[in-house]
């Protein structure tokens, strides 16, 4: 009777020494398979964003120099097949780089086979081998809600900063901005309240675009990413560097308006 176990990966980050790790596992089964001549498949395969595909008998593409092409690694895959009849021994690794879900097909591995003590020996393996890979935990993945409140209040924080910035440049024009009054009541009551409809539009614009931005940093955080390859390639931390001076310039307005209030009040 057959026995199968499969395990979902996610929230994980591979490196080139997590994958050759990884591959152990199933060089040692071909080992052994080899020296009891047992008839058998083996394919360690890398998949490229250009739709190409590197595939081998041996783990030999996990390496620098067969990674170093103009294209960026997509998708690993490691396979084991001993055919031997009363055995039937089958290993599976497959993991996707990106957001995309855990599925049937990709992110997991599988173990099957006859016997239940091989089944779970194996499982062990790679479940330790996969384990010792970074855990994809960055604060914006673990609280979405926290990174888009403070995204909303990060906007807030600019705009408010822009009107004061503004008021401070009429004031030392010596311009004095005086409201338009007119002789119909109504236009005067809608007048005072456009500062209010326009603050409205503003938060809601604001929430809205802290909700889109916020997606696009939390993609930044992928549920499965494949740090192997060129660095030019690795977009995800690229765009990281990129967030974390965007946050300095949103935490340098936060304390200019912190400051502001500060001298505003102590005079």
């Amino acid at each position: 009777m057959q026995v199968q176990r499969t395990l979902s990966v996610e929230d994980r980050v591979f490196t080139l020494s997590d994958l050759i790790r990884i591959a152990k596992v199933f060089e040692r089964q071909i080992v052994l398979a080899k020296k009891a001549k047992h008839h058998f498949h083996a394919a360690f395969e890398v998949g490229f964003n250009d739709g190409t595909s590197l595939s081998s008998e041996s783990a030999d593409v996990l390496s620098e120099e067969a990674l170093a092409r103009p294209a960026k690694p997509m998708g690993i895959s490691f396979t084991f097949f001993n055919h031997e009849y009363r055995m039937q021994r089958y290993l599976s690794f497959t993991v996707s780089h990106g957001s995309l879900p855990v599925s049937i097909v990709w992110n997991r591995a599988t173990i099957k086979g006859g016997e239940k003590t091989w089944v779970d020996e194996q499982f062990l393996r790679l479940k330790e081998a996969i384990d010792a890979s970074e855990p994809q935990k960055a604060w914006p993945k673990q609280h979405p809600r926290l990174l888009h409140c403070t995204l909303i209040g990060g906007f807030v924080a600019i705009v408010m900063l822009m009107l004061r910035v503004f008021d401070l440049i009429v004031s030392l024009a010596g311009v004095e901005l005086q409201p338009v009054k007119g002789t119909d009541p109504l236009r005067d009551v809608v007048g005072s309240f456009l500062p209010v409809l326009a603050g409205g539009l503003l938060f809601l614009l604001g929430t809205m675009a802290a909700f889109w931005i916020g997606d696009k940093i939390l993609a930044m955080w992928p549920c499965i990413e494949l740090d192997i390859g060129p660095e030019h390639l690795k977009l995800e931390k690229r765009r990281r560097a990129i967030l974390r001076t965007v946050l300095v310039g949103v935490g340098l307005s936060v304390l200019a308006n912190l400051i502001w209030i500060i001298v505003r009040w102590s005079v």
